[in-house]
């Protein structure tokens, strides 16, 4: 006979009930808050929500049947745009080593402070950190605004492309399964828009598929 266990979720447990309570918290808490929202439903959320039931289905078909990689064009393409992305870098380093004498990687944050904010000029644009700090920013709503600054602009689309193709290897770089099949997670409710997004899958393969390898250097 089987007795069910109590766990507190409150107190510390032994390591050996964590995936039991993680999935009872699943189960339980998801139940709790399906309650919640159903009693809130008007018809056009009953709408969405019937909406993402159904494509429930044909996202789980698609992460269990994967796709297929061919291997060797993977392998072309990476070499293909690791150069191009080598080329570009070069690029970037032979303008900021004439305007300040020394190279500026596209990846490196204090280099990209302290050319735009302190070398160039350009307006300081601050933004706050998960400590709660302002600091000077360089994202990528940073590099849009600093695009707009006739001094930084070709730097600055220097930079993105670089950063965009990065990007892009990473996808490439991503793991498949033994099969040859990459297969991600992909997510039907995970937006506000309806758009489905995808991740890595359960066990560690596959990726966010939202990136394109449309460009005209890199046609196979």
């Amino acid at each position: 006979m089987r007795v069910a266990k109590i766990v507190r979720t409150d107190h510390p447990c032994p390591a050996r009930y964590n995936l039991w309570v993680y999935n009872g918290l699943d189960c339980m808490v998801t139940r709790e808050v399906f309650d919640a929202v159903m009693a809130d439903m008007d018809p056009l959320t009953q709408g969405v929500y019937d909406y993402e039931r159904g494509m429930q289905t044909p996202s789980l078909a698609m992460s269990a049947r994967g796709t297929l990689i061919d291997m060797p064009l993977r392998a072309r393409f990476l070499e293909t745009m690791n150069a191009y992305k080598k080329g570009q870098q070069e690029r970037l380093n032979e303008l900021a080593q004439a305007s300040w004498g020394k190279p500026l990687s596209a990846g490196s944050i204090p280099p990209f402070r302290e050319f735009f904010y302190n070398h160039l000029g350009c307006e300081a644009i601050w933004k706050e950190n998960v400590k709660g700090e302002d600091i000077l920013a360089a994202d990528e709503d940073a590099r849009m605004r600093l695009a707009k600054n006739r001094k930084a602009k070709p730097f600055i689309e220097l930079i993105n492309e670089i950063k965009d193709f990065t990007k892009k290897t990473d996808v490439l770089r991503c793991k498949v399964d033994d099969d040859g099949r990459m297969r991600s997670c992909y997510n039907v409710g995970a937006t506000v828009t309806l758009r489905w997004s995808s991740s890595s899958g359960a066990f560690g393969t596959g990726t966010n598929e939202r990136s394109t390898f449309q460009n005209p250097g890199m046609t196979s």
